[in-house]
């Protein structure tokens, strides 16, 4: 696939990600056990929409190991935001 299918199919997991922490946050104070499942769905495939497209583009740009320090920094970032829901559900946030 060409470099911008990658990068399109990386911000729309973006999108999808923060649509699904809103939606979390939003919806975790009228059930206080659990987030809806449906904005954890959204969450999750955000997750994989951007873990797929990023590693397209780094493919398709020529990306090898070791990867730079920038790319480390944001696999780090993104298992943060993936780790998210449970502090939401715990009612840690």
């Amino acid at each position: 696939m060409p470099y911008e299918t990658y990068k399109l199919l990386h911000g729309g997991g973006l999108l999808l990600l923060f649509l699904g922490m809103g939606g979390q946050l939003l919806g975790s104070g009228s059930e206080p056990d659990r987030a809806p499942k449906r904005t954890t769905i959204l969450h999750a495939v955000g997750l994989v929409a951007m873990l797929v497209g990023g590693f397209g583009m780094m493919a398709r740009l020529g990306v090898q190991w070791p990867w730079p320090g920038w790319l480390i920094a944001k696999l780090g970032v993104w298992l943060a935001i993936g780790a998210l829901p449970v502090g939401v559900r715990r009612q840690l946030l």
